[in-house]
């Protein structure tokens, strides 16, 4: 098999395990982050307008008042800001002359391999997506509730308050191993789990769901609450490469995966200059554009 063949397969392999991977995802964990395989945009940031809200241009009138000028409310837009990233997986060096030894197709290393890469990139667009979420939220007073020993789920309802009416629009909590760990233990034994990948889990405790996933961001004992669509990653281009190198004992194909992704976090505008995961990750990089914390992508729980 040609490397130019090999390289298509791995393309056209790698393209159809992640729809499929991202799918049950989004399924399970009720939009709160949602994950997509198409929908790159050019440059480096991407607006989407949105209508203000006209709440305060209700009012209550007196008919036995005389008819006095209002001040109109203008119709106007807010902005969230997507931010693009590019990410780069490999190389991954292998030798073909092993998959003649031990009497295999290399189209099964193939398929070890792109299911491993699929599984990779998602972990890498989640962990962005936390994040960027956990950084813009952190960043709002508003939206940030301080907390002190075990979460549980008096603390978890102390955070709702702060959407006020708007509570119900939580769909899903965001935690690491660790707190999740902590959170089982103070309120209950048994949970349904909905989801499993190598490094990802979505249980259904008492009907909300709890994404438990060891993103960096979420060390310490941080707890996002999101609403549906709180988070959305789109995956952008991705390009394969496999070539050959002599010289050594035995020759050795190395493969390469190349892609790029957005994250938007909803209600928020991303402000930074660059988009490494350090830049993304500080909060002063993102600034609430929603005219109100309940029409953001939701809550911090934090120590």
């Amino acid at each position: 098999m040609t490397l130019t063949q090999m390289s298509s397969i791995a393309y056209d392999q790698l393209m159809e395990v992640l729809p499929q991977e991202i799918e049950v995802f989004n399924e399970k964990s009720r939009g709160a982050i949602t994950l997509a395989t198409s929908g790159d945009f050019a440059g480096a940031s991407l607006e989407n307008a949105i209508y203000k809200s006209l709440y305060n241009a209700n009012r209550i009138v007196d008919i036995n008042n005389a008819n006095g000028n209002v001040t109109p409310t203008n119709l106007e837009h807010v902005t969230d800001t997507d931010v693009k990233i590019v990410g780069s997986l490999g190389p991954i060096a292998f030798k073909p002359i092993e998959f003649g030894y031990i009497l295999q197709d290399p189209i099964n290393g193939l398929n070890a391999l792109t299911k491993a890469l699929s599984n990779a990139i998602i972990q890498k667009q989640l962990n962005v997506s936390v994040e960027a979420a956990v950084a813009a939220i952190g960043n709002n007073a508003a939206a940030t509730t301080t907390y002190t020993g075990n979460i549980n789920n008096t603390k978890t309802n102390t955070s709702l308050g702060k959407f006020g009416d708007a509570r119900g629009r939580i769909v899903a909590t965001v935690m690491d191993g660790a707190t999740f760990t902590e959170f089982v233990g103070e309120n209950i034994a048994n949970q349904n789990r909905l989801y499993m990948s190598d490094n990802v889990q979505i249980v259904d405790i008492l009907g909300q769901v709890t994404i438990v996933t060891d993103a960096p961001s979420l060390s310490g004992g941080k707890v996002l609450q999101l609403v549906r669509g709180g988070v959305t990653s789109t995956q952008g281009r991705t390009e394969v490469a496999m070539g050959r190198t002599a010289g050594g004992e035995l020759i050795t194909t190395n493969f390469q995966a190349d892609y790029t992704f957005d994250v938007k976090v909803s209600g928020y505008n991303y402000t930074g200059t660059s988009a490494t995961e350090a830049a993304i990750g500080t909060g002063t990089n993102w600034a609430q554009s929603a005219t109100d914390v309940k029409g953001t992508a939701g809550l911090l729980l934090t120590k």
